[in-house]
């Protein structure tokens, strides 16, 4: 069994445990104590629960118990962080000696996201709170996790769940629009997550903060991606991405399309990696 995990912090409605379980790959569950059992507790648990039912790219339900009106819930624990602290380790490290990330481990986490993405959409379930920090690593895989502001959109309805979840930085420029000028114009939920991995996977590939996309008009915008990724070596990924970050929701890819347009690109010849992709073949990601 892996040694004890280091504690984490509360969140704002509740706190976590770990707990030894040999059945567990890391040796480890963790155990989430919701402060009150309210109905939206209870809607994030079986939303997890159906979420890692159908999709093996989410953190994997294991229980959950209801004692003395406090209810827990107990998940896969993936060892290895999360992607928000493996960048910022990997930016600090780039500061004395420029290494991206290979491009093969890049591929490879973006067909999982894509895959996960795909799969929680067929079932009607929209994240809203894609990030670097939900996305965790256990070993060669990439979950996710924290089902919290997560909905399960009625199947007659291709829009809906309107409120602003994800962080400003990771919001679609359609939909702070709609909210600054308190519009009713209809967003998809769905197209919101595929823009918010969009600049997830900027981030992983470039170590820049795209904090203000959508601020940046398109034909800027495809400037930067087209420089950026030649440069770094990802150009397969290039058509890809500018798909996911398209402004209209409408003319945004969904997440199967993007992962078919992935698959079509990584099909074709790949170019030689950079000098920087070579350095970095050798990294652990699961440190």
């Amino acid at each position: 069994m892996n040694s004890a995990p280091a504690p984490i912090a509360p969140g704002l409605n509740c706190f976590f445990t770990f707990h030894p379980d040999p059945g567990c790959p890391s040796g480890y569950l963790l155990r989430k104590h919701f402060q009150k059992a309210c109905a939206e507790a209870f809607l994030e648990v079986d939303l997890h629960r159906t979420a890692s039912q159908v999709c093996p790219g989410v953190a994997q339900f294991s229980s959950q118990t209801l004692t003395s009106g406090q209810l827990s819930v107990d998940v896969e624990w993936c060892p290895d962080g999360d992607l928000q602290t493996m960048l910022e380790a990997r930016v600090r490290e780039s500061a004395r000696e420029q290494l991206y990330l290979p491009a093969d481990w890049l591929y490879s986490v973006t067909q999982q996201m894509l895959e996960t993405l795909a799969t929680l959409h067929a079932s009607r379930i929209a994240h809203r709170q894609i990030s670097l920090k939900h996305w965790v690593l256990a070993g060669n895989r990439v979950k996710l996790i924290d089902f919290s502001k997560a909905k399960l959109i009625q199947k007659d309805k291709t829009v809906g769940a309107h409120t602003l979840c994800n962080t400003k930085a990771n919001t679609s420029p359609d939909t702070v629009q709609s909210a600054r000028c308190r519009e009713s114009t209809e967003n998809n939920p769905f197209k919101e997550d595929v823009w918010a991995l969009g600049k997830v996977l900027y981030e992983l590939a470039t170590f820049k903060s795209y904090r203000y996309l959508n601020c940046k008009p398109m034909d800027i915008l495809h400037q930067e991606v087209e420089i950026q990724f030649s440069r770094l070596g990802y150009s397969p990924l290039q058509p890809v991405l500018l798909a996911m970050l398209a402004w209209d929701y409408i003319q945004r890819v969904t997440a199967t399309e993007a992962l078919v347009l992935l698959r079509r690109q990584l099909a074709s010849p790949l170019e030689q990696p950079s000098n920087q992709q070579e350095e970095a073949k050798d990294f652990d990601f699961g440190t």
